[in-house]
Order: C-alpha cells, then structure tokens, then sequence
C-alpha cells in the first residue's frame, strides 16, 4: 500500500532563533565598539553557514546598525572612522 498524503511541510524559517541571533550579533559589536569582522570571521564566531551569515550581515547594515567598508569588514556604523 502506497502512502496517498505527502509528509507535512517543516518551516525551515526560525523567526525567534533568527532574532536571538541578532540581538547576539548587536550585543557583540555594543560591547566591543571597535570590532571589525570579514563574513568568514563572522561565520566563525557566530557558528553560521555562509549564506545565512551573509543575510544576518546585510540585514543589520540595511537596519542602518552595521556598515561595511571598503575592504569587506562589518563594523558599527557610528564606529566607520
């Protein structure tokens, strides 16, 4: 007998656990205003997969949190001198 129903759909979307991550993201350049990190040292310190650091980076400098200079690194924007 073959099963007729398709398995349910899992959300790959975790709202909350995006959100903590932020807010993780946020505290670490609060406390340490000074520092600048490269997408792959980010990934690192953070346990992420590329694209998805890559998407939590891009969204705090679209927040307007973040910027990114010339030569690749994230750092708090009101710290870009």
């Amino acid at each position: 007998m073959t099963n007729l129903h398709p398995p349910p759909v899992q959300e790959r979307r975790d709202h909350a656990g995006r959100e903590r991550l932020a807010r993780r993201v946020v505290s670490e350049y609060t406390q340490m205003p000074g520092l600048r990190l490269t997408v792959a040292q980010a990934r690192r310190l953070f346990g992420l997969e590329q694209p998805a650091c890559e998407r939590l980076l891009q969204r705090l400098v679209d927040a307007g949190f973040l910027a990114r200079t010339r030569a690749g690194h994230f750092v708090r924007r009101d710290v870009t001198a």
